[in-house]
């Protein structure tokens, strides 16, 4: 209920009439409103204020928050509320600006030059880009130009519109969306925060914070000045950013010409001092002495010209020689020490280059000076104490005495003392399964520097502290504590090299092909995507034996991986794929892998060169998806274009047989598994198939008619060439000479056939290791191992497996 102003003169008036009128009831009366109004009372006048701004009425809760109050009434279904993103919702909203009733925009625009089998990512506009097509300003006016105030209720509404989809999509993708530590987010990469700011006078401007990396970070203020400038534009070689700037980004004249401006004129000279009148000496002591001053360009310098870097100042006074007074820039403390001896050892000092000169030499640095002067010791004492050390303690403990000599200033030149005795402590610090002579020295330093760094860091303090000494770079550090780079190159290289040469000389002309179309895209650094199909005994596994020496020789890493855990243990430093990637075990259309872009797994993924992926026909077409799209993520850091290419531009070879076992979708039919195979990949037309036919184990040598034969009709059976088909389902004919003729106890003729003299061989692995029956059904399994355990004595036990998840 509204409650009434009882000081408002029209309330009091017809308070009074209604009491005349309960009284009287019968009189006659008039109420005559005598005046006018100041202002106008009508509730929907037009607004006659600049600004436009979206009012939102009420909370935005879950079920409202992408509800748009734009009703229609239709004839057949009454009231309707339509969706911001119908295509006709602008028209409806706004039809003077879309007088045709033209489309708006929707979902499923696709960018120019684009169409739905591209490899981008970014395939569609967003509605961001649909507004900012609408917006742009052109030669020839366009019509939203020119409608004045709507032009800004249709921007407010379109910024609106806008904010809401992106919220939209936050809420209905939680599932799929991915949190990180801050810190994990700044070492992430191509990262450009920033805020907007939308004042009611002036242009809209961003605030940004870069993040750069190490070797792209600005070191000085006068590089910045090459990136960043905040100077009015020049008035004739830029008229219309000048303007722009000149109304919109600066506040207008003082005193009378401008009622609303805070700067006022007193005496025609402004109240607040605009514009600042430039002062030659800046500061002065109490006898008068210049201490320093702003040159035009606004550098400090001294009283003699030099120039200084910062506004940190040292006065020293000096009783001795003709120095009078020295001011410089506040040194690192490490330097100070130095300044202080030279000021009180060397006489003569008038200047700033004085004191850094010695017998006609300009030295970078206080210490440098010193040193030369003979001023400072020359640490032989540490450094032949470090040495001593090494030899009865070791490379741990001279680390930690090379950092508590670091934190109690001992050393005079740290950097030359690491130099000359970081072969002791770099003892110890290199992977075990490497030696020196295949790790750089660079890297080697670098590694060193870090531990010593760590042992600083719990005293407190850091090898930054220490302004001569180097410090790891950021790439160091991250191989460094990352093992599973470091495992990856910890292989053999000579070994390598050999086995290489010699499996290169075994290859069939099929695989030899396929090698060198691999070898060469993976060297020609593009990224790409080969499936290599071939049945059983073709040699796929050692293919990928013989690409992994090829590369892993020179020092490069392969990972490979493959969909079941038995392919897996035949490859060099094989994993399965769901362990090396950390796929969903239910993945779905939008699922990405758990995997960080600034974890370890994620560096290795970025230092990688070639992904070998074995069986891959196996695995549910989601999983591989899931890989794609969390590649092109972790990419980013190393390549800005990751997102627009086929695994972030890496390099992957899958491998297997589309004959062999398919994904298994529970209580699907034919149309679900096809639809779940790798095949049906949405990128799959960008995948370069190589084939491979010629068994390896019928190549180069005598083998007889029987085991070709055989060899050949199996691979009839898997082509569909042998056997009449009656509604999907064939009958095939199994040769004689494969039948077992005893059917009086078919099982065990195939033990005493398969393990003769079983019972005589039960402590001899090799025995076993030769040997396998192989059974179409896990029925067969388990009559052959029931009969198979008869044989044996003793007391027989189970072990249990779990076959599903840990709730934990």
């Amino acid at each position: 209920m509204e409650v009434l102003d009882e000081h408002n003169p029209l309330v009091k008036t017809f308070r009074m009439a209604c009491d005349r009128f309960l009284e009287t009831p019968n009189l006659e009366m008039k109420i005559k409103l005598i005046g006018r109004r100041s202002k106008d009372g009508r509730n929907y006048n037009l607004p006659t204020v600049d600004e436009v701004a979206a009012l939102i009425v009420g909370d935005i809760n879950v079920s409202s928050y992408d509800e748009r109050d734009i009703i229609i009434d239709s004839r057949i279904e009454g009231l309707k509320r339509i969706s911001e993103l119908h295509t006709e919702y602008l028209a409806l909203q706004y039809p003077l600006l879309f007088i045709y009733a033209e489309d708006g925009y929707k979902t499923d625009i696709l960018h120019r030059d684009v169409d739905e089998h591209s490899t981008r990512v970014k395939k569609r506009v967003t509605m961001r880009e649909f507004f900012a097509y609408k917006l742009q300003e052109r030669a020839v006016p366009t019509l939203v130009h020119l409608v004045r105030k709507l032009y800004q209720q249709f921007v407010v509404d379109a910024y609106t519109m806008i904010e809401a989809e992106r919220i939209s999509y936050i809420r209905k993708n939680q599932n799929i969306l991915r949190a990180d530590t801050f810190t994990n987010l700044l070492n992430s990469g191509g990262s450009e925060v920033y805020t907007v700011e939308f004042h009611k006078r002036g242009l809209p401007h961003a605030h940004i914070c870069l993040f750069l990396y190490e070797r792209n970070k600005i070191p000085q203020p006068e590089d910045v000045d090459q990136y960043i400038c905040a100077e009015i534009p020049d008035e004739i070689e830029e008229p219309e950013l000048y303007q722009l700037v000149s109304d919109l980004m600066i506040h207008g004249p003082c005193s009378e010409k401008n009622p609303s401006c805070q700067c006022t004129d007193s005496d025609r000279k402004c109240t607040k001092r605009f514009p600042k009148p430039f002062s030659d000496v800046t500061k002065t002591d109490e006898d008068g002495y210049p201490i320093y001053r702003r040159r035009d360009d606004g550098r400090t310098v001294t009283k003699q010209g030099h120039e200084l870097d910062n506004r940190s100042v040292i006065r020293r006074k000096r009783n001795i020689g003709a120095i009078g007074r020295i001011h410089h820039v506040a040194p690192a403390s490490g330097d100070l020490f130095s300044l202080r001896i030279l000021l009180n050892k060397v006489k003569g000092l008038t200047s700033y280059e004085d004191i850094h000169t010695v017998n006609g030499l300009v030295f970078n640095s206080y210490r440098d000076a010193c040193y030369d002067l003979g001023l400072l010791d020359d640490d032989k004492e540490y450094i032949e104490g470090i040495q001593e050390a090494f030899f009865g303690e070791g490379g741990h403990f001279v680390r930690k005495l090379f950092a508590q000599l670091l934190l109690s200033n001992s050393m005079s030149r740290p950097e030359v003392v690491f130099e000359k005795t970081f072969r002791f402590l770099s003892v110890d610090i290199v992977h075990p399964h490497r030696t020196e002579t295949q790790i750089e020295i660079e890297l080697l330093k670098d590694l060193t520097l870090q531990e010593i760094d760590k042992l600083l860091q719990r005293n407190s303090s850091s090898l930054r502290s220490f302004s001569s000494m180097p410090c790891p770079s950021n790439h160091t550090r991250n191989i460094s504590e990352n093992h599973l780079i470091i495992d990856e190159l910890s292989y053999d290289k000579s070994s390598l090299t050999n086995e290489h040469s010699d499996f290169i000389t075994k290859l069939t002309s099929e695989q030899n092909e396929a090698y060198d179309q691999i070898i060469k895209a993976v060297d020609h650094g593009k990224g790409g995507v080969f499936f290599l199909y071939g049945y059983g005994g073709v040699g796929k596994t050692f293919l990928w034996k013989t690409l992994s020496d090829a590369l892993r020789r020179k020092g490069e890493i392969v990972l490979n991986v493959a969909s079941s855990g038995i392919a897996a243990l035949l490859l060099a430093g094989g994993r399965t794929a769901h362990s090396r990637f950390h796929i969903p075990l239910h993945p779905t259309d939008e699922s990405f892998c758990s995997i960080s872009p600034s974890s370890k797994l994620g560096e290795l993924i970025r230092r990688t060169k070639l992904f070998i992926w074995d069986e891959a026909p196996m695995v549910n077409k989601m999983c591989v998806e899931a890989l794609d799209r969390s590649m092109r993520d972790i990419c980013r850091q190393s390549n800005p274009d990751s997102m627009d290419t086929l695994f972030g531009g890496k390099f992957i070879v899958f491998g297997g047989n589309f004959r062999q076992i398919l994904p298994v979708i529970q209580k699907g039919k034919r149309e679900d598994i096809v639809g779940a195979s790798l095949n049906s990949f949405y990128l799959w037309d960008y995948v370069t198939v190589l084939k491979l036919t010629v068994k390896m184990r019928l190549c180069g040598i005598e083998t007889d008619t029987n085991t070709r034969s055989f060899a050949q009709w199996i691979l009839d059976i898997g082509n569909g060439d042998v056997g009449e088909s009656e509604d999907g389902v064939f009958d095939i004919e199994i040769p004689q000479d494969l039948l077992i003729t005893d059917l009086d106890d078919p099982i065990d003729l195939i033990i005493s056939t398969i393990y003769p003299g079983y019972l005589f061989n039960l402590g001899n692995p090799e025995y076993y290791q030769q040997r396998a029956i192989l059974a179409p059904t896990h029925e067969v399994v388990n009559i052959i191992n029931d009969r198979m355990m008869m044989y044996l004595d003793g007391e027989e036990r189970s072990y249990l497996s779990s076959d599903s998840i840990c709730a934990s």
